[in-house]
């Protein structure tokens, strides 16, 4: 939020918010001024993602209706690893669950014709261990139009971290659908189709780093001025979605995080209120840029540092006449920069309008 309150676009490594509320706070503050906001999952910038789409696009599979997807290591238990420190927000889902849920709503979307798809239902269980965070889960996710999804994560159990589609007519392996040549490259990765018995391998070569991709595909969306980075990349809508979806599965499993504690939320809601102040004293300069004189500037800055304000208190304060000050709070009540609160002659309160 910072960097965005400072003009700067951003690229946020996932998550983008420890709760589906963080996120909807940070993308509200980017819209408002116009600037990216990007949750960094790399593997949706790699190629196979692109290559993924087409074919389900064409239909050789007919329509998918199912996906199994996992991503889970044993890191081994260590109380001061951020995986295993609630005060961090460790845990699976956290950490590697946004990987296969976001998988799962991009193929669930495809098969309706959408950028992705949101589940209807969310089952889930796993194991909550002795430091407090979940160290295995596994989901169940029901999408409308029988869509289905099973998704798993641990960081103390080593997975299959394959991803399988399921369609009418067939069905796509992806062998490393998230980190292919994560460490130095090449990110060779392999599609695996199979129609009626037949399997088709594609192997789709690259000499770059994984994250080169993302990295090169940033840049020119910065470069370009634009707000969202071009599909299968995640918009700030899909990363809404996915958080809601980690929400509801933390839930399932019992896992309360950091960021539900009523103090962090206090403090998101105290940034979130100060971007609306910054937003209003900005039309508010605009609106009233036409007016002359010193009082309509100082009206203005008494509005935004003060959540109420009467007459009496606005003529101190700006050191302008009480008729002066009445006529500007008129004029800016009439065109909907301020509106009144309570009280009647010299106890009337105004209050800037979101």
């Amino acid at each position: 939020m910072l960097a965005l309150r400072a003009g700067k676009p951003v690229l946020v490594e996932k998550p983008a918010g420890l709760t589906a509320a963080q996120v909807a706070a940070v993308a509200d503050v980017a819209a408002r001024a116009g600037l990216l906001f990007a949750e960094a999952y790399m593997y949706r910038c790699h190629p196979q993602i692109a290559r993924l789409l087409e074919i389900l696009k064409s239909g050789e599979i007919g329509t998918p209706r199912h996906i199994r997807a996992q991503f889970g290591f044993n890191a081994g238990f260590n109380p001061a690893s951020r995986l295993y420190d609630r005060a961090l927000d460790g845990g699976g889902i956290m950490d590697v669950g946004g990987y296969p849920v976001s998988l799962a709503r991009l193929v669930a979307g495809a098969a309706v014709g959408r950028a992705f798809a949101d589940p209807v239902t969310v089952k889930g269980s796993g194991i909550v261990g002795q430091s407090g965070v979940d160290e295995v889960a596994y989901g169940l996710l029901g999408f409308a139009g029988r869509f289905t999804a099973e998704v798993a994560c641990a960081i103390a159990r080593t997975m299959d971290n394959r991803a399988v589609i399921e369609g009418d007519k067939g069905r796509i392996e992806l062998v490393d659908p998230w980190v292919p040549g994560r460490n130095a490259g090449p990110s060779d990765a392999t599609i695996s189709v199979t129609v009626g018995g037949e399997t088709r391998v594609e192997v789709l070569r690259s000499p770059q780093h994984l994250f080169a991709f993302e990295a090169e595909l940033f840049s020119r969306t910065i470069a370009e001025g634009a707000t969202e980075a071009p599909f299968p990349a995640l918009s700030p809508a899909d990363s809404l979605g996915k958080a809601v979806v980690l929400d509801r599965w933390r839930a399932e499993l019992g896992y309360v995080n950091i960021a539900e504690d009523p103090k962090a939320n206090r403090a998101l809601t105290a940034m979130r209120h100060l971007d609306d102040i910054e937003a209003w004293s900005a039309r508010a300069e605009i609106e009233m840029s036409p007016l002359s004189g010193k009082t309509p500037r100082a009206l203005r800055a008494v509005l935004t540092e003060w959540p109420l304000v009467s007459a009496p208190m606005a003529e101190t304060m700006t050191g302008a006449s009480r008729a002066a000050v009445q006529r500007n709070l008129a004029w800016m009540e009439a065109r909907g920069l301020i509106r009144e609160m309570t009280g009647q002659g010299r106890y009337r309160m105004w209050r800037a309008t979101n």
